[in-house]
């Protein structure tokens, strides 16, 4: 069997602007605004880096978040549909909140992801990047991501 460091890595880039379609949020009571929401997002993927990547891509989100105050953990799955392509992304991190100068929050987020699963050219995919993020309203969010990825095969 080859060594990870022995296949090819190809640097991929991407942004995208989702909008909720569900979400169910729950008061979890123990603490002031304390919440656990489940939500899930659709929008589309335009690829930045010098790889393309899932250029146009249908984008659907599910994430699950436990929140303290609008801060705390987030984590979930992200799928990418193109062209009879499809790549599922896990990926876990944080969301911060905090007040801008006229005391509106403003809301972040950044983590990790791993590719999961893939069908079509990017069969046997693996690998992992990064990610940041911000809300741009109580319904949308956008994102920026990068990463590299090689096929297993």
């Amino acid at each position: 069997m080859m060594e990870t460091m022995d296949l090819k890595k190809t640097k991929i880039a991407g942004k995208m602007e989702l909008h909720f379609i569900q979400q169910e949020t729950f008061d979890v009571g123990n603490v002031d605004g304390h919440i656990v929401s489940l939500r899930k997002a659709e929008g589309k993927n335009v690829s930045t880096g010098t790889n393309e990547f899932m250029n146009g891509a249908r984008m659907i989100n599910i994430s699950f978040d436990d929140l303290v105050q609008g801060n705390g953990p987030h984590s979930g799955y992200s799928t990418l549909i193109n062209n009879g392509d499809s790549v599922i992304t896990r990926w876990e991190g944080e969301i911060i909140t905090t007040l801008a100068e006229d005391n509106r929050p403003e809301t972040s987020f950044k983590g990790k992801m791993w590719w999961i699963k893939a069908t079509g050219k990017f069969e046997h995919m693996q690998g992992e990047g990064t990610y940041t993020g911000r809300f741009t309203s109580e319904t949308s969010y956008e994102a920026e991501w990068e990463g590299e990825y090689f096929l297993n095969e």
